[in-house]
């Protein structure tokens, strides 16, 4: 015990004698413009210092402020007035006086352990190399008396050139030159990215002023001057074929509108990297990656003005790069909630092209479709623009809600019919979902009794897939009053679309079918849920279920062998909705088709139909089993079965049918009196004989009479 006392003895004379050999507070005269650091440990609590120089322009450099906790301030004064009070951040901070008497207070609130450096040297005169790293003008001026002139000689190695690339620009009445050119003067944007030859020196010139302003922060790094532009001449591609590596930086400025990049070609190394950015928003890149980039993608800038930055790695490999460029009149970045405009008699010829771009987990909705005349836009997933858009919107168009991820281009294409379109831009909810593939499964679950709002979910047509069909099941919908499922097959356009059927709380649902769409038409089920007492959060309205298979799947394929069966699809479980299908029987020999039917229940408004080179035969809606059909011999018979609703109400479908059939060598079917030939070689014949047995209250009843003969014959 006596030795843990001795050591917190000897700790406790140890920090106090680090306190007292810290000078906490201090005069410093140096102006020579050395700097000099001073790196204040966590124990000290309050530091005060003095500037006493002759230099006219002090400028006063923290850094690691991310150590400020809080309750920890720094309060810089002059002249007894305060300039500023630092209390966090990450940067930097410059703070420049004319005063030949700056204090410098460090105020630590709490005991955290970490430090903050202070250096401090002769303003603005700098010499800079470009490495990717900052470097701030003065953030925090006093009311001076007099202009301060900062200058930074930028220093680069031959080769190579700098590029500038601002990040902050609030100079007000201030100006900057570049080597003697002024880059702008009272001017609130951000000036243009800038390439600087070897040696370039930076001038800042500060007028007097009746308050603080902020200044402005820049990157400079080092480029390759082989592959680096300041004006990109945008009649040729950029190509870069190269197997060394370099740092390319392209500024690409159109005459107006909106500039197009399109990257024609991308094989370089997995490490290479593709960097766009909106000439005017450094913060937001378009397009960041450090994976491979598919050809055919499209960025998109807000104006008139695009940067390029690409990073080839020192890998031996041979790059294959090709960009294109082009100007737009129309077009542009869209955040969501924006509206899009194309107006193609102001278009001077051109598409116009949107992109909209969300966060990754979030989807894009359009909404609101407008067009007057005959025109066209075609929207893309992603910004990768090929021959098959997503979907095409045209003036028979829907006004449907559209959901896609978190990229989405749009390309109203010019024509000289003069139209004009809109469309509104948002993110969508959560619970409103797409699928382009065709498979899975959607909920619709309530968020409480003051649920009002309209749910969507939709199927995204699948090209070229017109062999294919959709089936979507719904589980049995809890709904209530006012509440509305309404399921509609194609989303394209007006022509398309078809309600198959509206659930609502009035229905009572011993089954649901399935109901079935075209897979190159797509889907669409909209639910409108009111609001309801009895509803609670979390509750699972419905559940659906969605998948697309081949029409030879869903309907069987035609019959190719001589005996066989033909059956409803699903059977012996009821058959879905919305469906037509179709067998084809083949007759290569003079045979007569002979049809069993063992089962038949198909719900009224639904048929099954057998056609060829014979009159139309219907089979009655009834439940008769093995009624025996022959029909004369025929090259093609079609078996047409169609479940599809002309009324959109909700109705439950039948169990459906099962059809035997056998071709045989001879026999007919007859309405009157017949003589009937044994066909001589032939040798298994049959006859259906149907005639009128008696009238009663005007309606006939048949007997079916089924002859069989048989022969055994002998050649010669």
């Amino acid at each position: 015990m006596e030795l843990v006392h001795l050591i917190l003895f000897l700790l406790a004379i140890s920090v106090q004698g680090i306190m007292a050999m810290y000078p906490c507070n201090k005069i410093i005269t140096d102006n020579n413009g050395t700097v000099l650091p001073e790196e204040i440990p966590s124990n000290v609590t309050n530091c005060t210092f003095s500037f006493n120089v002759t230099s006219d322009n002090l400028m006063l450099v923290f850094s690691s402020l991310g150590s400020l906790f809080k309750g920890d301030s720094i309060s810089i004064k002059a002249e007894s007035k305060e300039i500023t009070n630092i209390t966090s951040g990450n940067d930097p901070v410059t703070v420049v006086s004319t005063s030949s008497i700056t204090v410098v207070t460090f105020l630590r609130g709490l005991a955290k352990n970490g430090t903050f450096k202070l250096d401090f040297k002769n303003a603005c005169e700098q010499d800079v190399h470009p490495s990717s790293e900052y470097l701030v003008s003065p953030r925090y001026l006093p009311q001076t008396k007099k202009t301060i002139v900062c200058k930074y000689n930028v220093m680069n190695q031959e080769g190579q050139t700098t590029l500038l690339e601002f990040t902050n620009f609030t100079l007000n009445s201030s100006s900057l030159t570049v080597n003697g050119t002024n880059v702008t003067a009272g001017n609130m944007q951000l000036p243009d990215d800038l390439l600087l030859p070897i040696n370039t020196t930076i001038t800042l010139s500060i007028p007097n002023t009746e308050k603080a302003v902020e200044g402005f922060s820049l990157i400079l790094s080092s480029v390759s001057s082989d592959c680096s532009y300041r004006t990109f001449n945008m009649s040729n591609p950029f190509s870069y074929t190269k197997s060394s590596a370099a740092v390319c930086h392209l500024m690409i400025g159109g005459s107006k509108g909106t500039l197009l990049a399109a990257v024609n070609s991308w094989q370089t190394d997995i490490s290479d990297q593709l960097l766009f950015r909106d000439g005017h928003s450094k913060e937001d890149s378009v397009l960041d990656t450090g994976s491979p980039v598919e050809s055919g993608i499209i960025i998109v800038s807000s104006g008139s003005l695009m940067s390029v930055h690409l990073t080839f790695s020192s890998m031996s490999k041979e790059r294959n790069v090709n960009i294109s460029f082009t100007s737009q009149v129309y077009g542009g970045l869209v955040e969501a909630g924006d509206s899009i405009k194309y107006n193609s008699a102001e278009s001077e010829g051109k598409d116009g092209v949107f992109q909209c771009i969300v966060d990754a987990d979030k989807k894009i909705s359009l909404t609101n479709f407008n067009m007057t005349n005959n025109g066209k836009v075609e929207v893309y997933q992603r910004n990768v623009i090929t021959d098959t858009p997503l979907f095409t919107i045209t003036n028979t168009s829907l006004p449907i809600p559209v959901f896609v991820t978190n990229q989405v281009m749009i390309v109203a294409k010019y024509s000289s019919s003069n139209y004009t379109f809109t469309a509104n831009t948002g993110e969508a909810r959560d619970s409103d979902q797409f699928s382009q593939h065709g498979l899975g499964s959607y909920q619709v679950v309530s968020s409480g009794q003051n649920d009002s709002y309209t749910y969507n979910l939709i199927i995204l047509p699948m090209p070229n897939r017109d062999s294919y069909r959709g089936t979507l099941q719904l589980t049995r919908p809890t709904l209530c009053p006012g509440d509305k499922v309404t399921i509609f097959e194609g989303i394209t356009t007006i022509t398309d679309l078809k309600k198959l059927v509206e659930f609502t709380s009035n229905i009572t649902w011993p089954f649901i079918p399935q109901y079935i769409f075209a897979a190159d038409k797509g889907a669409w089920i909209t639910t409108v849920l009111s609001k309801c007492d009895g509803r609670k959060t979390g509750d699972v309205v419905f559940t659906a279920s969605y998948d697309v298979k081949t029409l030879d799947f869903l309907c069987g394929k035609s019959p190719s062998n001589p005996i066989g069966t033909v059956t409803s699809p699903y059977y012996p479980l009821r058959y879905p909705l919305n469906l037509n299908c179709k067998w084809t029987f083949q007759n290569e020999t003079d045979s007569f088709l002979y049809i069993t039917v063992a089962k038949l229940d198909i719900t009224d408004g639904n048929s099954l139909k057998l056609t060829g080179n014979i009159s139309e035969f219907s089979f009655p809606a009834d439940k008769t089993l093995g009624r025996d059909l022959i029909f004369n011999k025929s090259k093609e018979l079609m078996l047409s079965f169609s479940t599809e609703s002309k009324n959109e109400t909700f109705f439950i479908p039948g169990d459906g049918f099962t059809i035997n059939y056998n071709y045989l060598d001879c026999g007919g079917s007859f309405n009157a009196d017949f003589n009937a030939s044994l066909g001589g070689a032939k040798n298994d014949c049959r006859w259906i004989v149907s005639l009128p047995n008696s009238t009663k209250d005007n309606n006939t009843y048949i007997i079916n009479a089924t002859l069989r003969v048989t022969t055994n014959y002998v050649p010669g």
